[in-house]
């Protein structure tokens, strides 16, 4: 990929780059916009041609960064790449993408994105990310790993890492996946701050298909929904704004979260410990 094509791309994408030790380090640094647009989506198994057509319709959504899940190549483990994308959903991948410590970050507008290459509920990965996201100044939070933490089951092994979230008061962690489509309501002790968990399935799977117990820390669904195919994220500095589309471009999930805001009238907070006392009698109630 040539310099300036690949500069301009991430131009248009509205990037700016900090020097070669940054671009080494693998860190991107966005114009303070107001208003940021991201997308993301799940690409493991799509074919080419869909996945050209999603960044076109991602582009003309207006997003002009885009995070996929998926697998470079067959023997890769699944994980995260970024993208930038121009106003005719032409992309190009920033290289420095995961890096090689495990854990790359960047500035979108009021937004903080931290990306995982792998999972660590201890350890030098884990600090850099207490690091990172205690050093970052801005409003939101974002992380992104290559496995859930609550998707259709507890993965117990990594709560170490829920409890941080919610410390350090993220706003969302986002996990792709094998089954269908899963956002969590709040989980966590605060009542202003609980983070929300989302998992993005397979994009030929709803909700509708995940054949799993039941999951008291899902939100409730749309069953008659299509499949998700990708979420856009809308990022100001008072609120942010998910949104989830159907193969047929339909808005198949929304939250939206103001800075200033109680939980009156929305999803109450579980947490962690409600979460596991009822799987607990769950198993107990089971012949």
């Amino acid at each position: 990929m040539g310099c300036s094509r690949f500069m301009a791309v991430l131009s248009a994408a509205g990037f700016l780059l900090i020097g070669c030790a940054s671009q080494e380090a693998g860190l991107l640094r966005r114009h303070t916009d107001s208003h940021i647009r991201v997308a993301f989506c799940n690409v493991i198994g799509m074919e080419a041609d869909l996945r050209e057509s999603v960044l076109r319709e991602i582009a003309a959504r207006g997003a002009r960064t885009a995070f996929l899940f998926g697998r470079p190549r067959e023997s890769q483990t699944a994980g995260w790449r970024c993208m930038a994308i121009d106003p005719n959903g032409r992309a190009e991948e920033w290289p420095g993408v995961p890096s090689s410590a495990g854990l790359w970050s960047c500035d979108l507008g009021p937004l903080h994105v931290a990306l995982l290459e792998r999972m660590a509920a201890g350890g030098v990965l884990y600090d850099s990310l207490l690091e990172d996201l205690s050093s970052t100044p801005k409003r939101w939070k974002l992380v992104l790993m290559p496995k859930a933490i609550f998707g259709a089951d507890v993965d117990r092994a990594l709560l170490r890492l829920a409890e941080l979230f919610e410390r350090q008061r993220v706003e969302l962690a986002v996990s792709g996946g094998t089954e269908g489509y899963l956002r969590t309501v709040p989980i966590g002790s605060w009542t202003t701050c609980s983070p929300r968990y989302v998992v993005l399935g397979l994009y030929g799977r709803p909700a509708a298909e995940v054949e799993t117990t039941p999951c008291w820390w899902a939100y409730p669904q749309d069953r008659n929904a299509g499949a998700v195919l990708f979420c856009i994220l809308d990022a100001t500095p008072n609120r942010l704004k998910w949104s989830a589309y159907d193969t047929s471009g339909r808005l198949t999930d929304l939250v939206v979260i103001p800075q200033n805001r109680g939980e009156a009238g929305g999803p109450r907070s579980l947490t962690v410990s409600e979460i596991l006392a009822k799987e607990r009698d769950t198993r107990e109630s089971l012949p």
